[in-house]
């Protein structure tokens, strides 16, 4: 069982019947450590061995401080008692065991994430500059920047996040949310300047006395984002309308300039990421030859646990940003203006598993010379080799991933908004160093990683309370103060009845700006399950019957191999549910347990036939200059690939595949030269793909869904008992450029309808399946279903299928020039394609769904109903990339596929003379170009292709390893190896592109390649 073009199998040492003993150390790059101990004793004659392995390996990195600590041990005995008189019968009892423990923060292979660099590029668009910058532009306050009076005015320093705006800036985004905790602390030190809430708007009045939503705030009060950064080029090739921006191919993009931030040298997060693994493995085999090795039989029993996770706090792309805010909502200073910072919350993810597994073989031989007395028939009918397994497995496995942090229900109750328990969790701005705003550049900015641990921790917040807090009339007159001047507006958005603002929108009348709240929150780190954003469990029961049959005809000139197995596959699992409190999981091990009945079942044969011929042995006198061998192979295979399902949960069966080669080795008589050349092709039925994104399939129901509720039922806030409050710019369709608000009003009509019509038109086990109850009964909906945030998690299992095809050849060649000298050659070429991607629900569903966003459905605005609002659309094609390549390329090459690639090592070692037990030796390796990119060609506003005839690439790469040895015998017992290997030997520090932007020049994400790296080993054998 494996994939169906084969597998590679390992296995652990076993006690051998003799004394051979080792210890080593290494040391090396970084500080790097790794000490390893092997002792093998036989204890009684050629009956009774032990062994114990230790390794201690402590690998450092260039990244300071990441470390991968991998400490594991391991025992094995071997008994083999006599059992029966005739000493032709062999009995071998072994067991193994083994622990292992790794804990690790491992380096970063992608730089962070640049939202630094575009501050402090000019405004100006160049050929230098394609995308422009923000001219380091800072905002006085969130008020003046979303400020935009009418008409509005250039150079006033306002409106700068308002696109009709002659001071709009495409670059500005806002960060988090009002009722969101947000922590400022600085990276070095681990001081918290302080828990920042914004406003609280539970409990601001109406003139009339009345208490408005949780969504609504001071009557006259200007919006104001509660913290603001530099946006990444996806979002600003939106916001700026940059060509073919609704196609949603912008990326982010990497840092490339490490004198900003060195990624070469420190890993950003310090020491708050971390990655562990711990296993222990046993096994107990017991075997029993007869008649020297003719017949034999062995049982085996194997047991497995195995456990992973993550956590990383800044999570799995980090970003650098920059501090452009002057003033807070209360306008206070911001003493960190300029200065540079990540942005962190983060979350952590794990797997487990349990394998439980039984085996007994059945073996015989047959041997001609037993039965034939005519050296011909001997010689025809040569050795044969029968194998008969029955195998049985218990595969049990869980999946979960979590927050960090989360906020409490006593939260939710205090700002008044249901909300499920991981929207709008706690998040931490951590400052790296001082303020650069002084700086013409971010290039040489020295901006240092985080060195602190990092923790959030209760504490009071500092927020605006709207309780009201005076004795003066809601009603009575109130002039604007003139330091309120760009908090407040005095002429529009007021009620119907109010032509001024009045003591109701007073902030000195309510409790107003204050730390009295505690905010106490929620930690994964101290147990806290209800923090869990997805768990899943599975278990797997197989059965497996196998025979071969091997063969060795005239004297082994042929031999041959056959091969069958049955297999039945049986397979559940589980998903756990959200209960109605906070769309937390239920966990409770009566609900989250594994159903009774089997949800799958798989059945499958499977056969493999392979012949060697070697030609030289066909004769009586070889009449051949060199040896000739000439291979064929061919089998059928399935993969034991666990429950996959499709986007409506449906199971898929488990991928199929074909192999076969044909190869051809030839070597010199005396086997000092050897060629080995195989042709090969290998294809998969239903193989599992990789393609990012693939939780758009249910985002995009939900989100436009959720945001259809909004503009249906004119929702305020986030449920339906908040319609139609004052909050109007949320779910109101404001008019574009050039529209009339009954064009607009109509354009949201239209968008509600064919959202109606999408949901009309999914099954009802799609929604089942990705976990999210949109409203049955539009015109009287059930106020449960009617939320404007809404979970959804995709089917367990979920999987994007295609066929594959791949042909290649594989060379290699081995060279002995002389009795000290080694030389050894391969290289393989592959050309691989796909067809058939997705399931044919997939394909009918993706299908359908890009004909609606093409439509009015595609114009659901999200967040606002105001023109620059994002749209379903963006949304879609955002994501719509990677399947339309995978499309475009059925029958064409694989693109991430690197062609052709080779390696070259020589080794020579002096038996004699002065250097004598000295070696020498090196390696080069390297691979060929790859695609990392296709021009985007537009067919029309609304929908997008490649031009698969003009790849861009990346480049190819190559590296040279070194090293040399000493060996001598210190003692008649002890024998002493010394070796220097210099992996990368002459590689630089270098970025390698992985991705590019449209224009097909500009880096968009790129992996820090190799650097070069020495070690010095010492061995002791005894």
């Amino acid at each position: 069982m494996g994939k169906p073009a084969g597998i590679i199998n390992a296995a652990l040492r076993n006690a051998e019947f003799r004394d051979q003993n080792s210890v080593e150390y290494r040391f090396g790059s970084f500080g790097s450590q790794r000490a390893s101990l092997d002792i093998n004793k036989q204890l009684l004659d050629k009956k009774l061995a032990v062994r114990v392995v230790g390794l201690w390996d402590h690998e450092k990195f260039r990244q300071d401080p990441a470390f991968e600590d991998d400490e594991r041990i391991y025992a094995a005995v071997r008994y083999d008692p006599q059992l029966f008189k005739n000493k032709s019968f062999r009995t071998s009892i072994r067991v193994k065991y083994e622990h292992g423990e790794i804990n690790a923060n491992r380096p970063r292979l992608v730089p962070p994430n640049d939202h630094l660099s575009p501050w402090f590029r000019s405004t100006a668009v160049s050929a230098s500059n394609p995308f422009g910058g923000m001219g380091k532009l800072t905002l006085t306050s969130g008020y003046m920047a979303e400020r935009e009076d009418n008409p509005p005015i250039g150079g006033d320093g306002m409106g700068q996040t308002r696109a009709a705006d002659p001071d709009y800036n495409a670059w500005i985004s806002g960060r988090g949310n009002q009722q969101q905790p947000f922590y400022f602390t600085d990276g070095t030190s681990g001081q918290l300047y302080r828990i920042y809430g914004g406003y609280v708007n539970n409990g601001a009045r109406n003139a009339d006395g009345s208490v408005r939503s949780a969504s609504s705030s001071l009557v006259g009060l200007r919006y104001s984002g509660v913290f603001y950064g530099v946006g990444g080029l996806p979002g600003y090739a939106t916001n700026a309308r940059l060509p073919g921006y609704q196609y949603g191919q912008y990326r982010e993009q990497t840092l490339t300039d490490s004198s900003v931030f060195d990624f070469y040298n420190h890993l950003i997060d310090g020491p708050n990421k971390w990655e562990n693994e711990n296993w222990d493995a046993f096994n107990f085999s017991i075997s029993q030859t007869g008649w020297d090795d003719r017949v034999g039989v062995e049982l085996n029993y194997d047991h497995q646990e195995y456990d992973r996770a993550n956590e990383s706090f800044l999570g799995w792309a980090p970003t650098l940003d920059i501090d452009i805010l002057g003033q807070f909502q209360d306008l206070s200073a911001n003493p960190n203006l300029g200065r540079p910072y990540v942005q962190g919350g983060g979350n952590g993810s794990s797997y487990s598993s349990e394998r439980e597994y039984v085996r007994a073989s059945l073996f015989a031989e047959f041997r001609s010379s037993d039965v034939f007395d005519s050296p011909f028939l001997r010689k025809l009918i040569g050795l044969h080799r029968f194998n008969g397994v029955y195998s049985g497995e218990e595969y049990r496995s869980e999946n979960r991933s979590w927050n960090l942090y989360g906020t409490s229900a006593a939260w939710d109750t205090y700002h008044g908004a249901s909300l499920p328990f991981n929207d709008r969790p706690p998040i931490a701005m951590i400052y790296l160093g001082p303020s650069i705003a002084s700086l013409n550049s971010a290039s040489g900015a020295n901006i240092p990683g985080i060195t602190s641990p990092i923790q959030l921790n209760d504490g009071p917040l500092y927020h605006f309370s709207s309780q009201w807090n005076a004795s003066v009339p809601f009603n009575g007159a109130w002039t604007i103060p003139p330091a309120l001047a760009n908090v407040f507006n005095n002429t529009t958005g007021l009620p119907a009845d109010q032509t001024a603002l009045l003591q109701n929108s007073n902030p000195a009348n309510y409790v107003g700006w204050n730390s009295n709240y505690n905010l106490d929150i929620l930690r994964y780190a101290d147990g806290d399950q209800s923090l869990t954003t997805n768990a899943a469990k599975a278990l797997r029961k197989t059965k497996s019957y196998a025979g071969t049959w091997q063969s060795f005809w005239w004297d082994g000139a042929l031999v041959g191999t056959l091969g069958w197995r049955y297999d039945a596959v049986r397979g559940k699992d589980i998903t756990a549910p959200t209960t109605s409190n906070r769309n937390t999981l239920n966990l409770n091990p009566s609900v989250y347990t594994l159903p009774e009945n089997y949800l799958s079942e798989i059945k499958s044969h499977s056969l493999s036939k392979g012949a060697v011929l070697h030609i030289n042995k066909l004769f009586s006198r070889d009449p051949l200059p060199i040896n000739v061998s000439i291979s064929y192979n061919t089998s059928d295979n399935f993969e034991i690939a666990g429950t996959r399902r499709n986007i409506f949960g449906d199971v898929l069966d488990n991928p199929t595949g074909e192999t076969e080669d044909f190869g051809v080795l030839l070597s010199t008589k005396d086997n000092r030269y050897s060629l080995r050349v195989v042709k090969y092709e290998a294809s998969v039925k239903g193989a599992s793909t990789q393609m990012s994104g693939m939780n758009m399939f249910g985002n995009i129901i939900v989100h436009g869904l959720r945001w259809r509720n909004v503009f249906l039922y004119d929702l305020n806030a986030y449920t339906l008992d908040t319609a139609n409050g004052s909050n109007e710019w949320r779910y109101n369709f404001d008019p574009d450029t050039g529209e009339t608000q009954d064009q607009a009003t109509a354009r949201e009509n239209a968008s509600i309808a064919a959202w109606n019509e999408i949901q009309a038109a999914l099954p009802a086990r799609f929604f089942e399946a990705w976990g999210f109850t949109p409203p049955a009964n539009l015109a009287n909906p059930d106020p449960a279903q009617v939320y404007a945030y809404a979970e959804n998690r995709p089917p367990v299992g979920l999987t994007m299928t295609s066929d594959t095809l791949s042909k290649g050849y594989e060379f290699e060649f081995t060279a002995n020039p002389t009795r000290n000298w080694r030389i050894a050659f391969n290289a393989s070429r592959t050309d691989a394609t796909r067809s058939n991607v997705g399931s044919p629900e997939t394909v009918e569903f993706v299908n359908y769904i890009s004909q609606m966003m093409a439509g009015p459905a595609g114009e659901m605005r999200q967040f606002s109903g105001g023109p620059t609002a994002n749209t379903m659309r963006i949304n879609w094609n955002g994501w719509l990339g990677p399947w339309t390549l995978m499309k475009l390329q059925e029958g064409a090459s694989t693109s991430e596929l690197r062609r052709w690639r080779y390696n070259v090592v020589t080794n020579y070692s002096f038996r004699n003379g002065l250097l004598k037990g000295v070696g020498v030796g090196g390696s080069y390796r390297w691979q060929d170009k790859v695609v990392i990119g296709y021009p985007v060609l537009a067919l029309s506003s609304t929908e997008y292709t490649f031009d698969l005839t003009k790849p861009y690439y990346g480049p190819s790469e190559d590296a040279i390893d070194l090293w040399a040895s000493y060996e001598r015998r210190l003692t008649k017992k002890i024998n002493w190896k010394i070796q220097v290997n210099l992996r990368n030997a002459f590689d630089k520090k270098k970025l390698i592109p992985i991705s590019v932007q449209p224009d097909g020049q500009t880096w968009a994400s790129a992996r820090i390649a190799p650097g070069q790296e020495w070690f010095v080993t010492n061995t002791f054998s005894f």
